[in-house]
């Protein structure tokens, strides 16, 4: 239930984002942050309101805020592997697509492309990645989640195939290093640890990455 929740309000966050886009002056990045804000606000006041009230299922929910990666079982990771394995197939069948309408719309409606769909496919399909995450690193660190694999990436090539390879090959030393940690050590968070070899990732990417690493140049 919570995440059907999750989907819903990250979808309902995805239209508001474009509709202030489209409709005002305020970029993009701008029009993310606001949103994500409020959103937020909203979150953690109905969660605060929650825990103050006498219902019976009000325990766990913070936990989506920083993340139960540990406490995840058999039918969470089942459901994972299903919603996981749908939205790469969904990537593998539409990538041209989504390339062209990450870096071209233009030419992609002039050759006919269904921009509108393809945006909502788009959004979807990020919107049930983040809910799955949110579960495991929670709301917090889920923004590094998404976003530093795709930028540790960058720094070793230009080519958006074997960019999006290298990405996948990241997050996944990523999760598995960061839990064996966690595992291994006791008292030691599995979210914050899958971020934190993230980052030691990209951190290094920057420096010595092939592409554009600082070294490099």
């Amino acid at each position: 239930i919570l995440m059907i929740g999750a989907v819903i309000t990250g979808w309902l966050a995805t239209v508001v984002v474009d509709y202030i886009t489209s409709r005002s002056k305020i970029k993009s990045d701008t029009a993310i942050a606001l949103v994500l804000s409020v959103f937020f606000g909203i979150g953690i006041m109905l969660l605060t309101n929650i825990q103050h009230s006498d219902l019976a299922n009000q325990s766990g929910l913070d936990q989506f805020i920083f993340g139960r990666a540990a406490a995840m079982n058999q039918a969470d990771i089942r459901l994972f592997a299903i919603l996981g394995g749908a939205i790469t197939i969904i990537v593998f069948v539409l990538f041209r697509a989504f390339k062209l309408l990450s870096f071209d719309s233009e030419f992609a409606e002039s050759i006919g492309f269904p921009l509108d769909i393809l945006r909502v496919i788009l959004s979807a399909i990020t919107v049930l990645t983040v809910a799955m995450g949110v579960q495991a690193v929670g709301v917090v660190l889920m923004s590094a989640l998404l976003i530093t694999p795709a930028a540790s990436a960058r720094f070793w090539t230009n080519n958006i195939k074997l960019m999006v390879f290298i990405a996948v090959i990241v997050s996944a030393f990523s999760g598995v290093f960061g839990s064996a940690i966690s595992y291994t050590y006791n008292g030691m968070p599995t979210g914050p640890w899958i971020v934190i070899v993230l980052s030691a990732i990209a951190l290094f990417s920057s420096f010595f990455g092939t592409e554009k690493g600082l070294l490099k140049h």
